[in-house]
């Protein structure tokens, strides 16, 4: 049995490595090869609700983890477009680049934070009554 979570509980070492494989993207040969199957032992397991469980789950995993690192990055950027929007000596092209790449994200960002808060509104309404 796989030692990485629930997930993989129900998947032997061999499939837990294809899933992972699979999960990353990798092509049908190499997820096989990757997890110590033959292309026909990956296409059945492809069919099982098992593996695409454990395949999903790497999938998610991956998701949040790119997130996390655009989330961490998102302070240098905003600090270097406001940087270049300020900057006096920039061409002016960069500096209207800047702060429109600032204004339109302030719009979505905006946007979106409304949307939720709509959400949790709904959401507590509902579960009033």
């Amino acid at each position: 049995m796989a030692s990485n979570g629930d997930i993989f509980e129900d998947l032997s070492s061999k499939e837990e490595k294809a899933a992972i494989a699979v999960g990353a993207g990798l092509g049908h040969d190499e997820a096989a090869k990757a997890g110590g199957l033959s292309s026909r032992q990956l296409s059945r397991l492809k069919n099982e609700d098992r593996f695409l469980r454990a395949v999903r789950k790497v999938k998610q995993d991956l998701y949040a983890e790119s997130i996390s690192q655009l989330v961490a990055a998102m302070a240098s950027a905003t600090t270097t477009l406001v940087g270049i929007a300020t900057n006096e000596e920039a061409p002016a092209s960069a500096r209207v680049t800047a702060a429109r790449a600032i204004l339109d994200i302030a719009v979505k960002a905006y946007g979106q934070h409304e949307l939720e808060d709509r959400i949790e509104l709904l959401e507590a309404t509902l579960n009033v009554k």
